[in-house]
């Protein structure tokens, strides 16, 4: 009986899903972004290197559960700290009652001025009922590259044992990101382009790819897309407006299931 309601919690989280190589993984919300920010540019997460807090709200199309997201990063010398916080949020009291939390906490260690290491790791628990829920932690190691405009990420995501009987979204993971800033005074500009390739171990592949543009260290223009994986193919467009510090964000999605769903975020970069 248990095993039976797990299964249909299984195929409720991922009614969003498209690949059919991922339908026996158990907490997918943790493969799609929750950030404004980074949900604008297709997904892309696993160079993010913002000293940062911001609080976001994601309206999700594709199920009856919205999220309320906040996270938070610093750095202390050659020491770098995170942690963040997810919730989903029940849109309709009628639907399947999916509760979805994730809460995660990570650091990261600079060794040289070309290379560092990061570590995160992650709870997550998804439930509608006492006998159909799951809870599991899962982890996340990566090596990063730093070079004169461009940076890279090698590691493995999402690393856990199996959660009674379901996998979790493990996955080797790639990352390349490249940016400029040129001009001077108030008449400056930078673009930053980045990349996440994914291979989830249960044989789906996924592409995230983003694009960001800001003038004036005020607006930011932004695009991406993604493809295969947990989320489907979709594309993403975001503003963002800045101003000593506090930086507010706004992004939209469309493609497939996801279509009109949008985020908005609040924050402090340091």
């Amino acid at each position: 009986m248990k095993r039976t309601a797990l299964t249909l919690l299984a195929t409720a989280l991922i009614q969003f899903g498209a690949a059919a190589q991922v339908e026996s993984v158990l907490f997918p919300f943790m493969e799609f972004s929750h950030d404004a920010v980074r949900a604008a540019m297709g997904g892309v997460s696993l160079l993010q290197d913002r000293n940062d807090v911001a609080l976001s709200y994601q309206n999700w199309s594709a199920s009856s559960t919205s999220y309320a997201n906040l996270d938070a990063a610093a750095t202390f010398g050659a020491l770098t700290l995170k942690a963040g916080v997810t919730a989903g949020i029940i849109a309709d009291a009628e639907a399947s009652g999916i509760s979805e939390k994730m809460i995660s906490i990570g650091a990261g260690y600079r060794f040289s001025r070309m290379l560092a290491a990061e570590v995160k790791g992650r709870y997550c628990s998804a439930g509608c009922s006492p006998d159909a829920s799951a809870s599991g932690f899962n982890a996340d190691a990566l090596l990063k590259g730093f070079f004169k405009d461009a940076r890279v990420a090698l590691g493995v995501t999402g690393l856990g044992p199996r959660v009674q009987g379901f996998r979790q979204p493990s996955a080797l993971a790639f990352a390349g990101a490249c940016g400029k800033e040129f001009g001077e005074g108030t008449d400056t500009h930078s673009i930053e382009a980045e990349i996440d390739v994914k291979y989830y171990l249960v044989g789906a592949v996924a592409a995230s790819a983003g694009v960001e543009y800001c003038y004036n260290r005020l607006l930011s223009v932004r695009a991406g897309a993604h493809a295969g994986g947990i989320t489907g193919t979709h594309a993403s467009v975001g503003l963002g407006l800045s101003f000593k510090g506090f930086h507010i964000d706004g992004c939209y999605l469309a493609g497939g299931q996801i279509t009109n769903s949008f985020c908005i975020g609040l924050g402090y970069r340091f």
